[in-house]
């Protein structure tokens, strides 16, 4: 008989990690999540598709969007 390789009893990892997804996106990093362009979100920003401090907010100038808002949007529910 075979000795069994040491190895074989050590635990592995799963083949697909669960890496929870960023709270908070910028718009370029938005436009890589949902099928829009950079451009196009803010064109919907300032036509009021998106609304500041609901779907995104803007500390100190800058656009920070909050992601599960922007799911909810996609989603129909906001």
């Amino acid at each position: 008989m075979k000795p069994e390789h040491p190895l074989a009893a050590v635990p592995t990892l799963p083949d697909v990690v669960h890496v929870p997804a960023e709270e908070y996106l910028s718009i370029t990093d938005l436009s890589k999540r949902i099928p829009y362009a950079a451009q196009t979100i803010r064109n919907m920003m300032s036509t009021g598709v998106l609304k500041r401090d609901v779907h995104y907010v803007k500390p100190r100038g800058r656009v920070i969007f909050k992601w599960s808002a922007v799911q909810a949007w996609l989603e129909g529910k906001r």
